[in-house]
């Protein structure tokens, strides 16, 4: 018997805004995550920045790192969102792998 696919998601267009984005998959992802929000940061010429999460297995062995973590930065994909916008999250994410986080140091990075 075969099923159809099932979205595991609603899509990202439909949140009104990155703040319901996030409240909705870090509202997921805490049973196998420790999740901080808001991370302050700094970039490497001194100027100060913030991530939307840090995120900490609730189970760390396997990984490869001894304590390991990552970030997540929110984008709404709302249809008014320019292709300059999305150029623009590409070197945000970028900017972000040179960023020192509080508590945490360099850290890979994602978005959703």
């Amino acid at each position: 018997m075969r099923h159809g696919q099932k979205a595991l998601l609603p899509a990202p267009e439909s949140f009104p805004d990155e703040k319901a984005l996030a409240a909705f998959v870090l509202g997921k992802l805490d049973q196998w995550f420790h999740i901080e929000e808001q991370v302050p940061g700094r970039y490497w010429t001194g100027e100060e920045t913030r991530i939307d999460a840090v995120l900490r297995p609730r189970e760390p062995a396997g990984w490869h790192d001894k304590e390991p973590a990552f970030g997540v930065e929110f984008k709404s994909l709302a249809s008014n969102t320019s292709t300059g916008d999305r150029y623009g999250w590409v070197a945000q994410a970028v900017g972000y792998t040179h960023c020192q986080w509080q508590g945490y140091g360099r850290q890979g990075f994602g978005v959703v």
